[in-house]
């Protein structure tokens, strides 16, 4: 992870926190004035958390419908 600090911050990305909870896991959240507006999860390849993400992903793939209950659940969240 901290190779890709300087990136990061290039691209806008000027708050990287590691979690706590999760040593393998870094949260990247783009606040400065070149920010693309999204965030970012830094995972560890092969790491708990990534095996549940993955498995995760896999699923919503294999589940169209439920990739789109999930969706639009996001979406009414963000508003």
């Amino acid at each position: 992870a901290e190779e890709c600090l300087p990136p990061l911050h290039d691209l806008g990305y000027t708050h990287v926190l590691p979690q706590p909870e999760e040593e393998d896991w870094y949260y990247c959240l783009g606040k400065g004035p070149h920010s693309v507006g999204y965030h970012l999860h830094l995972v560890k390849a092969g790491s708990a958390f990534w095996e549940r993400h993955i498995l995760f992903r896999d699923h919503l793939r294999a589940h169209p419908e439920t990739a789109q209950q999930y969706h639009e659940l996001k979406k009414r969240l963000a508003a």
